[in-house]
């Protein structure tokens, strides 16, 4: 007797996102690092003792498949996200990237899981280079820590 195919399971995979720095070496601040009030995303910079400029330049990465909708290249020093940029992701997820020193992308573009966007910088009201980042759904935004745990 002739055994049966095992079927394959399709395992989804734990969240649609990934961290859109992809160097193990950072620290993630959940308040915002110079005190100004609480942020619905993460903050992440250089590890806790390094220079605090040494993120400068990192490749800030595509969190998942998405179109850019926004980018500000025009910013007041030492106020809000600084240069940032928008993606608007499948069933009404958007990420907001901010302090960049650099933006790879423009309005329009299609990007993949992993492109590189920007850079990470110390535009806007932070003391060091790093990337915020949010998830948002339908406007509203998300706890971090569903996709990428405590």
């Amino acid at each position: 007797m002739e055994k049966e195919p095992e079927m394959e399971t399709e395992v989804e995979p734990s969240s649609p996102f990934i961290l859109p720095i992809s160097s193990q070496d950072f620290t993630i601040y959940e308040e915002h690092p110079l005190g100004i009030g609480s942020t619905d995303g993460i903050f992440l910079t250089s590890l806790e003792g390094a220079d605090p400029f040494s993120f400068y330049g990192t490749d800030i990465l595509a969190t998942a498949d998405g179109t850019v909708v926004e980018i500000c290249t025009e910013y007041v020093p030492g106020t809000g996200f600084g240069k940032y940029i928008v993606l608007e992701h499948e069933d009404g997820f958007r990420s907001t990237y901010g302090h960049c020193s650099d933006i790879s992308v423009s309005v329009g573009d299609q990007v993949k899981q992993g492109d590189k966007i920007a850079e990470a910088g110390s535009t806007g009201a932070t003391d060091r280079a790093g990337c915020y980042f949010e998830i948002s759904k339908d406007s509203v935004p998300v706890s971090l820590s569903q996709y990428f745990g405590d």
